[in-house]
């Protein structure tokens, strides 16, 4: 799993889309119009996409060749990369100290990816020594910018005091921020609170509506824990053909605990 994120980030970055232009005040008659042209690329974004380009093909040695010059200069998008590739070892040798330096760099310099690559090496001291309320300090600049996974981390830290004194109501606020990012960890989190009542009062209604949208938008975790619902008949009706239903989605994606309650469904009398 760590390397397959690691080139989602490699190949992941482009320039962003330069802003449509404003319409002409005057229409213009369909017959005379003419395709606007397309934005020039910067220098930096067409290093960039040569580097994604490379990655896609394992060329790993040039896409480092690509970056390194303009990770120099300060982009951080080629500083993530390179971070990306010490941390795996794509073109280089891994180096975890280096990787955690090249993600810092972009961290300070506003880069929300590269901020909850900070965070999480904090925490798990990966390259650096471990510091959770540091690692806060980075999820909550990623937040600032309204990342959703810095959302959901931080979101986390408050739930289970890592970093930060537990608060239960802050914890949703930042699911919440999160879960209207679309980010399916935080939906799953907040039917979870509902579920248990904490940092609100317990409502198996609304958990039941939370599991179904994160475990409809394939959020194994929330498939589990719908089918559970099913099972039980929490917040909804029990239907034990639901239950099979999600806990089958959920095992097919390797959760175990949804492949034990498969074969207790499965088990049961007809």
């Amino acid at each position: 799993m760590r390397q397959s994120i690691v080139l989602a980030i490699l190949a992941g970055f482009t320039a962003a889309p330069a802003l449509a232009a404003a319409p002409a005040t005057t229409p213009v008659p369909a017959a005379t119009a003419k395709p606007a042209p397309a934005p020039a690329q910067s220098p930096n974004a067409k290093t960039l996409a040569e580097a994604s380009t490379a990655v896609s093909k394992g060329e790993f040695d040039k896409a480092f060749t690509l970056l390194r010059p303009l990770a120099a200069k300060g982009d951080t998008n080629a500083q993530v990369r390179l971070g990306a590739m010490f941390a795996s070892g794509l073109g280089v040798k891994p180096n975890q100290v280096l990787a955690y330096g090249w993600y810092l760099t972009a961290a300070d310099k506003g880069n929300p990816i590269a901020q909850i690559e900070v965070g999480q090496r904090l925490l798990n001291g990966n390259g650096v020594a471990q510091d959770p309320v540091k690692a806060f300090t980075y999820f909550k600049m990623a937040t600032e910018q309204g990342d959703t996974v810095g959302n959901n981390l931080v979101g986390l830290c408050y739930l289970d005091g890592v970093g930060i004194a537990k608060d239960p109501v802050k914890a949703m606020t930042y699911f919440g921020a999160a879960a209207q990012g679309g980010n399916l960890d935080a939906m799953n989190s907040i039917g979870f609170m509902y579920a248990d009542g904490i940092g609100v009062a317990k409502d198996e209604k609304q958990a039941f509506t939370w599991f179904t949208k994160a475990a409809t938008l394939g959020h194994a975790e929330a498939a589990y824990n719908l089918a559970a619902a099913y099972h039980a008949g929490a917040g909804t009706a029990k239907d034990d053909t639901q239950a099979l239903y999600w806990a089958q989605t959920a095992a097919d994606k390797g959760h175990r605990e949804a492949a034990a309650l498969v074969a207790e469904l499965r088990a049961q009398p007809k």
